[in-house]
């Protein structure tokens, strides 16, 4: 195996390394390869599957942000998202007829607006972003 934590570019990358069974890495690219060595020449190799598993950690954040009536408010992590986080958010306090409208998401932030019967309006919404 061989890791980069910045880009897939070849030369990003460390060295070929053989590794144990379980490692732990804190890196963005990984890149896997299988070496054989057959000792007799009528012998072939095939191989079917190769599994590999990565577990990353997740990112949680989250906050309040006051919408506005005019436009759209924008949200801004405070943490470093890898991918575009999931956002769930609530209007405080929640009443009938709020809708909630999340647009523009990335993995640095997004624009949110509440309507109360298709007018922008102004509330308080909680929200959190669950990512990588």
């Amino acid at each position: 195996m061989r890791f980069s934590t910045t880009t897939t570019s070849e030369s990003a990358f460390t060295p070929w390394q053989e590794r144990a069974e379980n490692i732990e890495a804190l890196v963005k690219y990984a890149q896997v390869r299988i070496l054989v060595t057959v000792l007799n020449p009528t012998y072939t190799v095939s191989i079917h599957e190769l599994s590999v598993y990565f577990d990353v950690p997740d990112i949680v954040e989250g906050g309040v942000i006051d919408t506005v009536a005019t436009g759209t408010a924008t949200a801004t992590f405070q943490k470093t998202f890898n991918a575009i986080p999931k956002l769930t958010a609530t209007v405080i306090p929640a009443r009938a007829g709020y809708e909630i409208f999340i647009n523009n998401k990335t993995a640095v932030c997004f624009e949110i607006e509440v309507k109360n019967a298709g007018a922008r309006v102004v509330r308080a919404v909680e929200y959190t972003a669950i990512g990588y």
